[in-house]
């Protein structure tokens, strides 16, 4: 495409922009939605992606505010839905107090994974980078917006397929820890379907060996007498 500046600005700029070969290739080449805006903040011309992604005509880019072009990115505008820039949130806005130090020489760029919620296109997750450009002592700063919405749709189903699995994983391992036994002879199923003796089971899986004894109870009804004198033993000591 052809780089041109937008209307208003572009005998106060468009000699700068026209020299830079450099900003005419990055324009032409990079696959990313691009704009300039100057130190007011308006934007002064942007690539065909940008408009595209802003579902966007010229006519409502050129020399416009950078927030009425694109919207409040403010973390705390998009919580509450908010679309609209100017909003009280917005003075406390770390992309605006970014750009700001852009222009004022504090930063030379920096990149901000932020979510933009637009009337057009609904909630899109973009990451901008932000640089600074100096040109013949005017200062102007390149943004770069790159739709990361389907990467990030993705991702969240894919955790959310990862926490189903784990849940299904955590029921295998419930359902693996039960241990069927026969209500009558005691005996247990195994996961082979086979049914064998408490202690066959215990010294395969495990490697314990049952001894056998009798409890209280079972003594008492088996053998009442021993267990009296049993009982009777242990009174005296």
């Amino acid at each position: 495409m052809k780089l041109e500046i937008f209307g208003p600005f572009k005998a106060r700029y468009g000699k700068l922009i026209r020299e830079t070969r450099l900003l005419h290739t990055v324009f032409d080449t990079v696959p990313s939605a691009l704009l300039i805006v100057d130190e007011d903040m308006r934007v002064l011309f942007a690539n065909e992606i940008f408009l595209t992604l802003m579902a966007r005509g010229e006519d409502e880019v050129a020399g416009r505010f950078f927030g009425d072009v694109v919207g409040c990115l403010c973390e705390k505008c998009n919580q509450e839905g908010i679309i609209t820039c100017n909003n009280e949130n917005c003075a406390q806005c770390t992309v605006r107090a970014s750009l700001r130090k852009i222009f004022t020489g504090e930063l030379d760029s920096f990149s901000n994974d932020v979510t933009l919620r637009s009337k057009k296109r609904g909630a899109m997750d973009l990451r901008m980078s932000v640089g600074a450009l100096h040109l013949e002592g005017s200062h102007f700063a390149l943004l770069s917006l790159l739709d990361l919405t389907s990467l990030r749709e993705l991702e969240r189903s894919l955790a959310a397929k990862n926490q189903e699995l784990e849940k299904s994983l955590k029921e295998v391992k419930t359902l693996k820890s039960l241990l069927p036994m026969c209500a009558k002879c005691k005996k247990v199923r195994d996961d082979k379907n086979y049914w064998q003796d408490l202690e066959e089971y215990l010294a395969e899986q495990s490697g314990t060996i049952v001894s056998h004894s009798l409890c209280p109870d079972c003594l008492h009804t088996l053998y009442p007498e021993i267990a009296k004198e049993m009982e009777k033993n242990n009174e005296k000591t």
